[in-house]
């Protein structure tokens, strides 16, 4: 019983996990780059949510947000444990900017898919 338990939990390791925007798996189109901007996540909590644009139409900013598989926001600690998750599914950092809007300054990650 030890073992099978044991099994799941290196599984569950060992799984990659996914990147999935708007309902779409960029593991499955690939974009070369993509830019990522964070937003604060719940309110009372310190976790932040990922933007992420790889080209595609949008229409309000929840297009754009990083998702669980089961639809629901991905939060993350801070920036370094956001760009962690992505270099684990193959992309690189690749420059850093910043975009001036109504909110204020806004800092762009840009990421390149590693073959």
């Amino acid at each position: 019983m030890k073992n099978i338990i044991l099994l799941f939990i290196a599984a569950g390791y060992s799984a990659k996990s996914q990147i999935i925007v708007n309902g779409v798996n960029l593991e499955i189109i690939k974009p070369h780059y993509i830019s990522i901007s964070l937003i604060a996540g719940k309110m009372l909590d310190n976790k932040v949510e990922a933007i992420i644009n790889y080209g595609q139409p949008i229409n309000n900013f929840r297009d754009e947000v990083l998702e669980k598989p089961d639809g629901s926001a991905m939060e993350f600690n801070s920036e370094i444990d956001m760009l962690n998750y992505l270099a684990n599914n193959k992309y690189a950092f690749e420059h850093t900017y910043f975009r001036s809007n109504t909110d204020g300054n806004r800092t762009i990650f840009l990421l390149k898919l590693s073959q």
